[in-house]
Formats: structure tokens, sequence, C-alpha cells
């Protein structure tokens, strides 16, 4: 999308926001604050998208909808990052593991993990990253979710391949081993390079 055509999605959905409010629709509430925040997210207008991703997350609280919930954690964290605030951003990752783990949800708490774990990456924290990210290996391996799996040791092979220590490269392949992923430490490639 264009930024004009952006500019006329935003336009569209306010106008189309006290419609659904009016006719008591909250799913479909839910879903047109979550296109509202994701353009105005695209258009770097963060400010107005956290107003919009709170309006979401009060009223996926209210009508519980862990789903809808747990994005606009997410969503607000990145928001929070964008704009230079760490520690927000760090506040609601934690939130949105706690709500995944609360509602025993393991693919939602794998996900909210490995972002939690990628933030304290960016924040310098490699401590914490591998710590977490290793967190997400055994829910992964536990609830048998081969895709979070080899997400997150590919994540891990990224942060630890980027090291100048051996000792590194050898703890990986070796956790690799353990989890039965591959005798090598074998790399798996989606997405990482937006997280980087």
């Amino acid at each position: 999308m264009s930024l004009p055509d952006y500019q006329k999605a935003i336009a569209a959905y306010e106008e189309y926001l006290p419609m659904v409010r009016a006719g008591k629709d909250q799913m479909e509430e839910l879903q047109t604050l979550a296109l509202l925040s994701s353009a105005y997210g695209a258009l770097g207008e963060n400010q107005k998208q956290i107003v919009v991703l709170e309006q979401q997350l009060i009223l996926s609280q209210e009508i519980r909808i862990t789903g809808f919930e747990s994005y606009a954690l997410l969503s607000l964290s990145s928001a929070y990052e964008l704009l230079g605030d760490p520690q927000k951003a760090l506040t609601y990752r934690e939130q949105a593991v706690q709500l995944a783990q609360k509602a025993q949800d393991p693919s939602q708490e794998v996900l909210a993990l490995q972002q939690l774990a990628l933030l304290y990456g960016r924040t310098g924290n490699a401590e914490k990253l591998i710590s977490i990210l290793e967190q997400s290996v055994a829910i992964a391996q536990k609830s048998n979710n081969q895709f979070s799996l080899a997400l997150a040791l590919d994540y891990l092979s990224i942060y630890l391949g980027d090291s100048t220590d051996r000792n590194c490269y050898l703890s990986l392949s070796e956790f690799a081993t353990i989890l039965g992923a591959n005798k090598r430490c074998r790399k798996w490639h989606f997405s990482i390079n937006f997280f980087r």
C-alpha cells in the first residue's frame, strides 16, 4: 500500500468505528481497531497507534479474547520500542508471556517468549536472550511445535553464530543434537532478518 492508500484506510476505519460501536458488535470493533492500529503503524504514527492499541487491549480483556489481547500487548511493545522506550516494551512483552501461560496456550507462549528474547537481544542482554530462547525451545519441543522449535534454534544460531567465541558454536551444536534437530548445527531460515 502507498502512503495515500494508508491515509484513505485510516479515514475509512475512523469513520466506520463509531458505526460498529453503535451496533455493539465487539468482534467487528476489535478487527477494525486492529486494522486501524496497523495502518497507523505503517505510517509511523506510533502515538496514534498506541491510543488505538490501548483501546483494543481494553476491549479484548473485557470480552476475554486472548488472541486479540496478545496481539495488542505485542504490538504495544513494538510501538514503545520504536518510540525508544525499551522498559515499557519489555513490560508489555512480559505481560504477553504471562497471558499465554495463564491461558495454557503453548503456541502463544512460545511466540511471546521469542519476541521477549529478541527484545532483550536488541537491548544488549545476551544472557536473557539465550535463557528465554532456551525456554521457548523446551516448550516448543514439549508441545511438538516443530516450526517454533526450528525458529528458536535459528534465532540461537544467528546470535551464537555472530559470536567470536568458538564455544558458542559447540554449545549450539550440542543443544541441537540433544533436541534431535540434527547432529550438526543446521540453520533454518524463514523471515529472520526482520527481527535482527
